[in-house]
């Protein structure tokens, strides 16, 4: 059989044919053949995150939160991000099927998606700098895993290192100085209502939507144009070198197979989780905690690359203890696995419900979500959606449409019936 996808009539993509990819051709991963707990993780992530942003936009920046989780969440994509990749390219080569060319394509599709979402939803999208910066991934693809982690370290260096145009297009793992967070806040609510006005008035007045449409497009071909000049300004790559360290370690672990095959990786997870908990706790609380330092005259500038690093590393170090635990707990104890699958079922959908989020908090209520026990029942809603869609349907919806683009034909979307005994 051809590798080649069959045309389908009038040009569009053909209908899906069954499960199995084409021969010749590397299909997306069946429901079936994921790792459950790598879901698990994105699952986890997602929460961490809708607590953070949660945390800057309601304004209570409360130290707890601030601690154990402002800084280590998006690291934690980051790193699954990379650990898909490798697992994507090591299941490309045991079939001895083609790989760059469709990931390249896959990433200019996320591109594109990235540029909506900065355009239409939310100017803090991270989806952008993840598609760039995956060609990284492709280049050091087959790099000595030893290499891959010094790159990281390297990574790290540089994205800590002080410099008087800081310019960091996220804020993954450096909190930004208190007053500077303030006025960049403003700005951004400003921006957020005019968004939700423009929303409002598509929605109220639907004669007018061409021209509304046209205003839209106005916000998103310059967030278009901006991504495609990152690349090209040097301090920009200052400002993802944690992003890139995440990458890497994410290649070299899942080179390693470590999540992929736990069990075979139980001492190396105990070590990780705990060298990442006593350096997580020590360089997040420099910087958090910065106030109860300076009230007993111990100065803490943050200006400087120790103190810098200190909280990179910290942030580092709690993701690794998070991974680590939560691995351990999902593969050793059966009453918290049960616990923990649930949240795979957010995590299957990851990209559907980050999306969401964003409307959440960019569009609807931008300028705050309630007390955490509603923030935390919004996500407890998320999750029981995302089973549900799961009971009937094979992926996402925003996930079926990226597969079905980056094949070339309509992915299966429903699940088959199970067959009668």
């Amino acid at each position: 059989m051809s590798g080649r996808a069959p045309s389908a009539p009038n040009g569009g993509m053909p209908q899906a044919r069954g499960i199995e990819p084409d021969a010749g051709e590397i299909g997306p991963v069946r429901p079936e053949d994921r790792v459950k707990l790598i879901d698990v993780l994105r699952g986890f992530a997602l929460l961490g995150i809708l607590v953070v942003n949660w945390n800057w936009a309601s304004g209570t920046s409360a130290d707890w939160i601030t601690f154990v989780a402002e800084g280590s969440f998006y690291p934690m994509f980051s790193f699954l991000f990379g650990l898909g990749f490798a697992l994507q390219l090591m299941r490309a080569e045991r079939a001895h099927r083609p790989f760059v060319a469709r990931y390249v394509w896959r990433s200019a599709l996320l591109l594109g998606i990235g540029v909506f979402h900065a355009g239409f939803i939310s100017s803090g999208d991270i989806l952008r700098p993840y598609a760039i910066l995956a060609i990284v991934l492709l280049v050091v693809r087959r790099w000595h895993p030893r290499v891959l982690v010094a790159m990281a370290a390297v990574f790290l260096l540089f994205a800590a290192s002080p410099t008087s145009e800081y310019l960091r297009p996220g804020r993954f793992l450096m909190r930004p100085d208190p007053e500077q967070a303030g006025l960049e806040r403003a700005r951004e609510l400003a921006d957020h209502w005019e968004r939700r006005a423009q929303v409002a008035g598509i929605v109220g007045s639907v004669p007018a939507l061409p021209r509304e449409y046209r205003e839209q497009l106005t916000r998103m071909i310059p967030a278009a144009l901006t991504t495609f000049a990152w690349p090209l300004r040097p301090n920009w790559w200052r400002g993802v070198g944690d992003i890139l360290c995440m990458f890497l370690l994410g290649l070299w672990a899942g080179r390693r197979r470590i999540l992929e095959d736990p069990h075979t990786h139980t001492r190396l997870l105990v070590a990780i989780g705990v060298v990442g908990l006593l350096v997580g706790v020590l360089g997040n609380g420099v910087d958090t905690f910065r106030d109860t330092f300076q009230s007993i005259g111990v100065s803490v500038p943050t200006a400087l690359q120790p103190w810098a690093l200190a909280y990179e590393l910290g942030n580092i170090g709690l993701t690794a203890f998070y991974l680590a635990i939560l691995t351990l707990l999902y593969t050793r104890v059966p009453w918290a696995a049960r616990v923990l699958a649930l949240l795979g079922w957010a995590g299957r959908v990851a990209l559907t419900n980050y999306l969401l989020q964003s409307v959440m908090f960019d569009v609807v209520f931008p300028y705050g979500f309630g007390d955490l026990p509603v923030l935390l029942g919004f996500f407890g809603l998320q999750v029981l959606c995302s089973g549900l869609w799961l009971k009937w349907f094979r992926f996402g919806p925003v996930e079926w449409f990226w597969r079905s683009l980056t094949w070339w034909r309509w992915q299966p979307m429903r699940r088959s019936p199970a067959p009668a005994v």
